[in-house]
C-alpha cells in the first residue's frame, strides 16, 4: 500500500464506527512474533502468515467468529 501499512490501515478501520465490529485477519510473510502483537496492538483479530495453509485460515476464522459470539 502507497499510503499506509497494513498496522495503519487497521487502526483507521477501528475508529470508523460503522466498521469497528468488522473482523480483520492479518496475512503477512512475517512470521516472528513482534509483527503478531503489532498487529493485536492496531487491533487485528487474527494474524495468519504465508503461504496460508486452509486448516490454519478455518481454524482461526472459527476461533474469531466463537469470540465473538461469546
Amino acid at each position: 500500500m502507497a499510503e499506509m501499512d497494513g498496522l495503519e490501515l487497521c487502526q483507521e478501520l477501528r475508529k470508523m464506527n460503522e466498521l469497528r465490529a468488522t473482523k480483520k485477519i492479518f496475512v503477512s510473510s512475517h512470521s516472528d512474533e513482534l509483527w503478531k502483537e503489532r498487529s493485536a496492538e492496531a487491533g487485528a483479530d487474527g494474524y495468519i502468515t504465508k503461504p496460508i495453509d486452509a486448516t490454519t485460515l478455518v481454524q482461526t476464522i472459527e476461533s474469531i467468529v466463537r469470540r465473538a459470539e461469546s
